[in-house]
């Protein structure tokens, strides 16, 4: 199962649920990581995010990072996340948040180690048991934070306050992928059981709701650099077309005959 990719230089950097590889650039070549430096914590990676000359490894057992210049690979010995990681984001400061099932983490320069942040948890989220977060995306000096069963959080990483976003009528809401964009300051949802979602100046709006995208699980957003925005159900691609607010199916041709690839 290949579940990440991250450029690096002229290599391509793959996690798998069996380990860490680096190709070329043609595929032609591949090496196994997973033993180099002090190994990594797990070999079932979730999650990588590039930071300069850094690549951030999220395992199964904790947080890993990958370095070339010297090459060295630390763990969760090290590095204080023990619990499985799945998400990151970097805020303007360029601080890196680590998401866990466990709940959300900040390095500490003074101690070299992550800590856990404290969110202002209202009694309604601990009760529902939504520690575990999903997703994160950084907007100004916001975090958006996505939940497996409690919806959504804005994190005011200034002040440390943090309110909810409702969707809909309900808060258990599985969250699976958040995209924020500066310039329109538009913030996408995507769930795992109620569709995708837009939030635009405190206006929400549902896409499932008014079948503009009718798919109830949406499990992936992608934003590409010539301003394409694409939402990944289990097996379908859609894009936006902000002209008519709606997305349309892409229909790719993989080969397969009528089986489709998750």
């Amino acid at each position: 199962y290949i579940s990440n990719f991250a450029p690096y230089g002229d290599k391509l950097i793959i996690a798998t649920d069996r380990g860490l590889f680096a190709s070329d650039n043609l595929l032609s070549s591949m090496e196994n990581l997973s033993q180099h430096g002090k190994g990594l914590s797990n070999p079932d990676i979730f999650s990588l995010y590039r930071d300069g000359k850094y690549i951030w490894i999220g395992t199964f057992d904790g947080l890993d990072i990958l370095s070339y210049s010297p090459f060295d690979l630390l763990n969760s010995k090290n590095s204080g996340v023990y619990n499985t990681v799945l998400a990151f984001a970097e805020d303007l400061k360029q601080r890196i948040w680590i998401t866990t099932y466990s709940g959300l983490y900040l390095f500490d320069y003074a101690t070299g180690f992550h800590i856990r942040f404290q969110l202002n948890d209202d009694p309604e989220s601990i009760a529902n048991g939504d520690q575990g977060i999903a997703t994160i995306a950084s907007r100004k000096d916001e975090l958006w934070i996505g939940f497996f069963q409690g919806g959504v959080k804005v994190l005011d990483i200034v002040s440390g306050a943090s309110k909810r976003i409702k969707l809909g009528q309900e808060n258990a809401i599985a969250v699976t992928k958040i995209l924020a964009d500066d310039e329109s300051e538009d913030v996408w949802i995507a769930t795992y059981d109620k569709g995708l979602f837009r939030t635009h100046a405190e206006e929400m709006r549902s896409y499932y709701e008014s079948q503009s995208l009718p798919e109830k699980t949406i499990t992936l957003l992608f934003r590409s650099k010539t301003d394409n925005l694409l939402a990944v159900s289990e097996n379908r691609v859609y894009q936006y077309d902000p002209e008519i607010d709606q997305f349309s199916r892409i229909r790719f041709d993989f080969n397969l005959g009528v089986i489709q690839p998750i």
